[in-house]
C-alpha cells in the first residue's frame, strides 16, 4: 500500500500543476447548528452520526454544484465537467490512506449524506470491498490530528482537493465594531491550474465558506 500511495502522489505532483489556496471560514453559526441537529436527532432515535465532515461535505457538494468547473477531470487534453458529484473521503489506515467514494452525494439530504459517509468509511477502515474509484472531488481532514493548514495532494484526474484544519478560536470585529470571540476553521484549496485559474477557484473556496456560515442553507 505504501508502495502504491508513493507512486500515485508522485505521478500527481509530476503530470499536474498545483496551486493550493488558503482561507478561514467562520463555523459559529455552525458548531451551534451541529448541537442542535444532533440534540433533535438523538431526541427522535435517529441514528445519524452528524460530524463536522458531514457539513463540510454538504458545503462542497452544493459549491460544486454552483461552480461546476471544480467538478472537472483533465483526461488526455479533454475536459470533462460532471453534474453529478462523486465525493472522495480521504480515510486514513493503520498503514496507509485510502479514498472512499460518496456516489452521487447531491441526490443526498444531509442526513442520507451522513449515513452513506459512515458506510464508506467503516467499509473501507475495516478492510472491506469499499468503492475507491470514480471520485469527481476529495475532501483530507487533518483536524482531528491539530493541524490548521497543509497542502492536500491531488488525486488525478481530479482537479481540485480540500484540504481542513481544526477548528480555533479567534477574536474579530462585529459590524459595530464590538470585540467578539469567532471560531474558524482553516480550509486549503488544491487545485490544477491547467484546468482552473486562481479567481474561480477562490470562488468556489469562498462559496464553501458562505455556506458553512450560514449552515441553514445546507438543509435546502
Amino acid at each position: 500500500m505504501r508502495k502504491s500511495i508513493a507512486a500515485n502522489m508522485q505521478h500527481s505532483l509530476e503530470t499536474t500543476a498545483q496551486l493550493t489556496l488558503h482561507r478561514k471560514a467562520d463555523i459559529t453559526n455552525l458548531l451551534a447548528f451541529q448541537k442542535k441537529m444532533r440534540t433533535e436527532a438523538a431526541e427522535n432515535n435517529l441514528d445519524l452520526k452528524l460530524t463536522l465532515t458531514v457539513f463540510l461535505a454538504r458545503a462542497v457538494t452544493l459549491s460544486l454544484q454552483t461552480h461546476p468547473e471544480v467538478n472537472t477531470h483533465l483526461i488526455n487534453d479533454q475536459l470533462h465537467q460532471f453534474e453529478e458529484v462523486h465525493l472522495g473521503i480521504a480515510t486514513s489506515l493503520e498503514d496507509g490512506l485510502v479514498v472512499p467514494v460518496v456516489k452521487h452525494a447531491e441526490r443526498l439530504p444531509l442526513g442520507s449524506l451522513a449515513k452513506q459517509m459512515k458506510h464508506v468509511t467503516e467499509t473501507a477502515r475495516e478492510g472491506k470491498n469499499a468503492d475507491l474509484s470514480g471520485a469527481t472531488f476529495t475532501i483530507s481532514n487533518l483536524g482531528a490530528q491539530g493541524i490548521e493548514y497543509f497542502t492536500p495532494i491531488l488525486n488525478p484526474p481530479e482537479s481540485g482537493i480540500l484540504g481542513v484544519g481544526t477548528f480555533v478560536k479567534e477574536l474579530t470585529l462585529d459590524e459595530n465594531e464590538q470585540v467578539k470571540q469567532i471560531t474558524s476553521l482553516p480550509l486549503s484549496l488544491t487545485f490544477d491550474h491547467r484546468v482552473l485559474d486562481g479567481a474561480p477557484a477562490a470562488a468556489f473556496l469562498n462559496t464553501i465558506a458562505h455556506y458553512l456560515a450560514k449552515p441553514y442553507l445546507l438543509l435546502l
